[in-house]
């Protein structure tokens, strides 16, 4: 029973029909205050989801409408109204990947995703990741390459392969010219391990617990990075169990 707004306990060792319905009411009870309390928690967490996505498509928008307006002003040269065209276009093309983003986020969330959990080759995801972030680390001078057991792992093809490529691809922008990104994998009778690693500056220990918490930037973060690759990758491995 509510007390002040906490629960008395009221159960009783006694028999009876009177200390049984005690008992039933208390247990009702205490099932109704953690309801109440996750359903805060999930009110405040969406109160903080839409505050980050709010900020985050808070730049792009301005972008947006800041070129819009040097496009109407007749002052502006031809050439730099068509540099403006071309502003907009990022701009957009980086808030509908963001949205893209986030709305992976919620579904993960929301427990709405239906992992189809099939046998599929380790090495050939790893492949296909490291081909996916082949042209970013070209354009870094940064090698990429897979190795590892030739092993089987159940698992959602192409989620998995999102979470592989998020983790190369952050490997890959922390990584100096002249380095090297590499995805392993190998096997035992109770998991199958995916790793990616790269040689590029340590990460701090005030940071290490913040490295898969969605919108959290480093120091050493990629100019516009977001902090949503990371955590995207983290739900995908917990929501098909890893």
């Amino acid at each position: 029973v509510y007390a002040g707004g906490e629960i008395l306990d009221i159960r009783t060792q006694r028999e009876g029909e009177l200390n049984a319905l005690r008992d039933d009411i208390y247990k009702i009870t205490t099932i109704l205050g953690q309801q109440k309390a996750a359903l805060e928690a999930d009110k405040r967490l969406l109160a903080d989801f839409l505050g980050d996505v709010a900020h985050q498509l808070k730049t792009p928008i301005a972008a947006i409408l800041l070129q819009t307006e040097l496009w109407e002003d007749k002052a502006v040269p031809a050439c730099e109204k068509d540099q403006c065209a071309c502003n907009v276009a990022q701009a957009a093309e980086r808030m509908s990947w963001l949205v893209e983003q986030l709305l992976k986020l919620c579904r993960l969330d929301a427990a709405v995703v239906r992992f189809e959990q099939k046998p599929n080759d380790a090495l050939d995801l790893l492949r296909s990741a490291a081909q996916s972030v082949r042209p970013l680390c070209a354009g870094r001078g940064v090698t990429v390459e897979w190795t590892g057991q030739q092993v089987s792992c159940l698992c959602d093809r192409a989620w998995t392969l999102e979470a592989l490529t998020n983790l190369a691809k952050n490997a890959a922008e922390h990584t100096k010219r002249g380095g090297k990104v590499t995805l392993g994998c190998e096997g035992n009778p109770l998991y199958t391990e995916m790793t990616v690693e790269n040689v590029g500056p340590p990460i701090s220990q005030e940071e290490f617990p913040h490295l898969f918490q969605r919108f959290w930037r480093g120091k050493n973060a990629a100019p516009g990075s977001v902090g949503i690759g990371l955590a995207l990758a983290k739900a995908i491995a917990q929501g098909q169990g890893g």
